[in-house]
């Protein structure tokens, strides 16, 4: 069996498995029998599974080196479907407020900039402004685009002139499906400072256990991740799990908490609408 068709076996074994074990009392020798044929193919499948790590860290180092022609064209390369901005914009909503300030990391085209306008401030960052201000036209409104939007050029993805402490939402859609796990673990290191207590760090990925994402990352410049690896060491850095979700496409998503805690009551005091940034 080829690796594809031993994850969707191993998979449904899983399935399995798990209804038997609701019944255990009943069904004790199908569980052990499942639990020795999901050990087998789980061995299997780590050695099979060494492919996607190498392929991971090769696409991440094209991504961290990506000049601004490149990562031109990587942006509009990865044009977002309707259904995965449906799904993923609808993860966001929770966390909007007009006072809740709200990065986004890697704006790409701007896709879910129009769904985020209602944070205040908003801000978006990439290793190029030019990036930043192609992204910023999705939002068909000038003065928006060039007098509120907060932009930033962050080299080496170097976020330490943002704020500290301030942000209740820091959101990355259009980077990690392309890059590896420690990529998106020394990024969350520096977003961790950004959030205040409470706020959220979501991105999406591709998960390294569903076939349709291992085909994805054979045929295209996808990434297959382990996102338990993933979690458990988000979590190490002080992060909190609040959930997560494994869906078709690009829409398989993570959201983490900094700390245990919920946001403290914020009450906004004035507007941003009366602030006007220089350019």
């Amino acid at each position: 069996m080829d690796i594809f068709e031993t994850q969707f076996h191993l998979n449904n074994l899983k399935l399995a498995e798990r209804r038997f074990r609701e019944q255990a009392d009943v069904f004790t020798e199908a569980v052990d029998c499942y639990d020795k044929l999901v050990k087998n193919l789980e061995s299997q499948l780590d050695q099979q599974r060494t492919v996607f790590k190498d392929l991971n860290s090769v696409r991440m180092l094209k991504l961290k080196n990506q000049t601004l022609e490149t990562r031109k064209e990587f942006v509009k390369a990865n044009f977002f479907n309707e259904y995965d901005i449906e799904k993923l914009s609808g993860i966001l909503a929770p966390y909007i407020g007009n006072n809740i300030p709200v990065l986004e990391l890697f704006p790409g085209t701007g896709q879910f900039l129009p769904y985020v306008v209602a944070s205040e401030p908003l801000y978006i960052a990439d290793r190029y402004m030019d990036i930043c201000i192609d992204a910023s036209a999705s939002l068909n409104n000038e003065f928006y685009a060039t007098r509120r939007l907060r932009k930033y050029e962050i080299a080496d993805n170097n976020v330490i002139d943002l704020p500290h402490d301030s942000f209740g939402l820091v959101y990355c859609f259009n980077e990690f499906f392309s890059s590896n796990e420690d990529y998106i673990i020394e990024i969350a290191k520096k977003n961790y400072h950004l959030l205040y207590d409470g706020g959220k760090f979501v991105f999406n990925f591709m998960p390294y256990d569903q076939p349709w994402a291992q085909l994805a990352a054979i045929n295209y410049q996808y990434s297959c991740l382990d996102y338990h690896f993933l979690i458990t060491e988000l979590e190490k850095l002080g992060f909190v799990l609040v959930n997560y979700s494994l869906q078709p496409v690009r829409s398989s998503y993570i959201v983490m908490q900094k700390g245990n805690n919920p946001p403290k009551p914020r009450n906004k005091i004035s507007g941003a609408w009366a602030e006007i940034i220089d350019t």
